[in-house]
């Protein structure tokens, strides 16, 4: 097992926590109704935490799970990350731990005279808003004689990015020339 952290920068922790916990919760809402009783409401997946509890060696111990750098460039690398609200990405090889990321707090400080960095690390999953195309969103378009999927694509979502899926939706290559009108099916996308 080994723990990645990537802030745009792939680090790999030189020593392993003697141990950490992923959390993982469900937003449910209990309610009570007077003719009912209480019940459960089901509610979407919450966000992944990890802490990890460890230290920066200032020498090579036998154990360590890579050559170290400088303990004070780890802790630098990680105030930085976190000052400046970097989404990062959290690996543990072996556990099936993988996913983005922000620290939400990061502790550290020495405790004996061997001038390694004692740390606390707290990892909290990032999932930001995604934007859906609603505005002229259209679920089928009239492709007229001559229009590509890319131009198709640039008329739905302004960007000829989405011809491919465009083109896979319908069952047809994304070169495709329309030799008269037909009805295309838009997909959904990201933006």
């Amino acid at each position: 097992m080994d723990i990645y952290l990537n802030f745009g920068k792939k680090t790999k922790l030189p020593i392993l926590p003697s141990s950490f916990e992923q959390q993982e919760s469900m937003n449910n809402t209990e309610i009570n109704i007077n003719s009912f009783g209480s019940m459960n409401l089901l509610g979407k997946r919450g966000l992944k935490r990890l802490e990890i509890q460890s230290f920066f060696p200032a020498q090579k111990y036998s154990f360590c799970r890579c050559k170290p750098k400088k303990p004070g460039v780890y802790r630098k690398r990680f105030q930085k990350a976190m000052e400046k609200n970097k989404i990062g990405q959290c690996t543990v090889t072996g556990m099936g731990i993988n996913f983005r990321c922000t620290i939400e707090s990061f502790n550290f400080g020495k405790e004996d005279g061997t001038k390694d960095i004692s740390y606390t690390i707290s990892l909290v999953e990032y999932r930001g808003p995604e934007r859906v195309v609603s505005r002229g969103y259209k679920r089928k378009y009239i492709a007229r004689k001559g229009e590509n999927f890319y131009s198709i694509s640039r008329k739905v979502f302004g960007t000829s990015k989405f011809a491919k899926k465009i083109a896979k939706a319908n069952k047809k290559k994304v070169s495709y020339k329309f030799k008269k009108s037909q009805e295309v099916k838009i997909p959904e996308v990201q933006l």
